[in-house]
């Protein structure tokens, strides 16, 4: 086993409804990303240059409000008087964080006719950058459409700010007067400029009356959106577009009696679909369909006999050569063991079919799988030790064959530890997330890389180039359940944290090649639990589909789309 070092603690971000209670003005304009920290003097009128102004105020009620709002037009929409205090601009979504001897409960941001703004929401932070609030009251504005659109956490569907020469656009939505705001993030974009990094573009669901929860995701060559979704005790093969719009899907299989496993798809490079379910009595059913129509092609079951096969959402790949590639759990006298299948893709005939019953490891399967340029196939899980009961990571990388090429495990000296997710970079590099156990801490995210090259010598030990391993702020569970790699080296990890009085967040994180943080985002749907399950990233665009828990119980599809 291999002791890894703890990574630095980062920042994330949920999200929390309010009530009303707050102004937040709205004045934008321009779009470099970074911003002024400290006060300035307001511009003269008529405007500013391509940047949002925001300021802060205490508003006693909605009468107040009122009377704020009418000062402001009477002013062309610029602040006057001892109400508003300046704290700073920015060009596009930013973090505020006024000088913490400011009491207020308002933001006013405006925004001028040099560059009108689209103006997705406003979120209050605490000082670990964990979403409180965002508006969910009244709103008051001035020259800006569909104002109401600011309500809500980030989706994608904007106000639209309208300054004219002269005369500046705003708008603000009052808050809880305690607790006293900390930070906060305006989450907005000018007009003419595509959406900041991080930000969400669009988001999507399924409709039914059931508990819904999707496995894998994929990414066809125009963009349309591919997922494997559990709606009740039946599997379903759904497509969407990228405004989250629904496009139509078609039954895998029903009256699934599994407990455990899950569901994933994959596509070739003629957008052929193919998915792996785990399905009634503890089988893994493997399917191929059109990608015009999702008229069904071959179908092939994979059973052990003995009950409780199973895959889980990233456990299938398709190679370049068109041929599809499972990976899963396959039960034999010993146990749950590691299993891996390559089939072809034009007939569903089995290639190999690797059956665990000399695997002595125990009840430990893979969990995700993937393939390389040149073919190889690369898996990661869990491993269960012949000689005491510690679990560990397990990565390996097997040829065409099915032969085994190297295999490494490591851990963080708790137990269990386990890989959800492998994906390969264009630049060989291998990236493996999950999560290692750690005492007093839960379960603590990780993501790891292997380089190209590893191992040095058959039979050594691999060594891992970088790791980025995370601690939320409540010391309890945070796992990272899938990643990828886009055409630039950049690597999206998604999954949940944990966060005091929220339970489960969905949590997506962008990192440079070498595993260092460029953006984090996550969401709280303010009931129950939410986690981002699967991810896949095509041209400019993040796809995350997860669920969210809803009033009364029930999980619900998520499906959010983020500006890369």
């Amino acid at each position: 086993m291999r002791l890894i070092r703890w990574g630095v603690l980062v920042a994330l971000l949920g999200f929390l409804g309010c009530d009303v209670g707050t102004a937040t003005v709205f004045l934008l304009q321009s779009r470099d990303k970074k911003s002024d920290s400290g006060p300035e003097s307001a511009p003269p009128v008529p405007g500013f240059g391509p940047i949002f102004q925001a300021w802060v105020a205490q508003i006693p009620d909605a009468g107040a409000a009122d009377t704020a709002r009418q000062d402001l037009v009477d002013s062309n929409g610029n602040p006057t008087g001892p109400l508003w205090t300046l704290i700073g601009n920015a060009a596009a979504t930013f973090i505020f964080d006024p000088d913490p001897s400011i009491t207020f409960n308002a933001i006013l941001i405006q925004v001028s006719s040099t560059l009108n703004y689209d103006l997705d929401c406003v979120e209050v932070l605490d000082n670990q950058d964990h979403v409180l609030e965002h508006a969910s009251g009244i709103t008051w504005s001035n020259l800006v459409d569909l104002p109401d659109n600011i309500v809500g956490p980030p989706d994608g569907v904007v106000a639209h700010t309208n300054a004219i020469d002269f005369t500046n656009a705003f708008i603000f939505t009052l808050y809880p007067a305690s607790p006293a705001i900390d930070r906060f993030r305006i989450n907005g974009h000018g007009d003419t400029l595509p959406p900041d990094p991080g930000d969400v573009e669009s988001v999507g669901g399924f409709t039914s009356a059931s508990n819904e929860r999707p496995g894998g995701v994929a990414i066809d060559t125009a963009g349309k959106i591919h997922l494997t979704l559990a709606v009740g005790n039946t599997v379903r093969l759904a497509r969407y577009d990228l405004t989250g719009a629904f496009v139509d899907d078609v039954q895998i299989a029903t009256g699934i009696t599994a407990a455990a496993g899950s569901h994933s798809v994959a596509l070739d490079q003629s957008d052929v679909i193919y998915t792996a379910t785990t399905v009634s009595n503890g089988q893994v059913l493997v399917r191929q369909y059109a990608a015009a129509n999702l008229a069904q092609g071959w179908s092939t079951t994979f059973n052990s006999g003995l009950g409780s096969d199973r895959v889980e959402s990233n456990g299938i790949a398709v190679d370049q050569l068109g041929n599809v590639v499972v990976a899963g759990g396959m039960n034999s006298l010993t146990g749950l063991n590691h299993w891996l299948a390559r089939l072809t893709g034009s007939n569903g005939g089995v290639l190999f079919d690797q059956r665990p019953g000399l695997d002595l490891t125990g009840p430990t399967y893979w969990h995700g799988v993937t393939t390389d340029a040149g073919n190889l196939i690369f898996a990661t899980g869990d491993l269960t030790s012949a000689l005491s009961s510690q679990v560990d990571v397990q990565t390996a990388r097997y040829n065409t064959a099915g032969t085994n090429q190297w295999q490494d495990q490591f851990g963080a000296g708790g137990n269990p530890n386990l890989g959800n997710a492998i994906a390969v970079a264009g630049s060989g590099k291998v990236y493996v997330g999950g999560f290692l156990s750690t005492t007093g801490q839960g379960r603590n995210s990780f993501i790891i890389s292997y380089a190209p090259a590893a191992p040095p010598l058959p039979g050594n030990p691999l060594f891992f180039a970088d790791v980025d391993i995370y601690n939320g702020s409540a010391n309890s569970n945070d796992e990272i359940l899938d990643v990828a790699v886009d055409s630039d080296g950049f690597v999206y990890a998604v999954g949940y944290e944990t966060v005091t009085g929220q339970g489960e967040n969905f949590w997506v994180r962008k990192y440079t090649s070498d595993l260092t943080e460029v953006w984090t985002r996550t969401y709280d749907g303010g009931v129950g639990n939410d986690r981002a399950i699967s991810v896949a990233v095509f041209d400019t665009h993040v796809i995350v589909a997860g669920f969210q828990t809803v009033t009364g119980g029930q999980t619900k599809l998520l499906l959010r789309v983020y500006a890369k």
